[in-house]
């Protein structure tokens, strides 16, 4: 998973239930967005999850998962309440084999390049809103059913 912002914790709980199973799950992330008081990076960091944090020069801005080499999902969608209930955001799921590779291939860069996550100091942890109802993207939903 490489995203910018992860503050969902319905996210958080699926990409947990996948690790319990045994999935091997890794996620480059925004580093100073890691470190806002909302992000579930931190929990995810403290169940064992593999994470780096990105080194370009701006943003780590990317928002794309891949499943197993067989399922991306990319657009502009970050695992937020926002995105998923107010902002007008995209999704595309896909199965092409081409596509996969190149993001595949473009996270398996990203991963060699970036910094270990390291837990900062980070603002007491508030518990962000959650989504439980439909709108926006209304992509939680099938982001989670995918990581399950």
């Amino acid at each position: 998973i490489a995203i910018y912002n992860l503050t969902l914790n319905e996210i958080r709980d699926a990409i947990l239930k996948a690790q319990q199973r045994g999935v091997q799950v890794r996620l480059v992330v925004d580093k100073k967005e890691a470190v806002n008081r909302g992000s579930r990076t931190r929990d995810l960091f403290k169940a064992g999850i593999q994470m780096k944090y990105g080194t370009t020069e701006g943003l780590m801005h990317n928002k794309f998962t891949l499943v197993d080499g067989t399922m991306l999902e990319t657009g502009s969608y970050n695992y937020t309440f926002f995105a998923t209930n107010k902002n007008n955001e995209n999704q595309i799921y896909t199965n092409n084999p081409k596509l996969i590779k190149r993001f595949q291939e473009n996270f398996e860069k990203l991963w060699q390049s970036a910094e270990n996550y390291f837990e900062q100091a980070v603002p007491a942890t508030s518990t962000p809103r959650s989504s439980t109802s439909g709108g926006g993207a209304s992509g939680s939903r099938t982001c989670e059913s995918n990581i399950q």
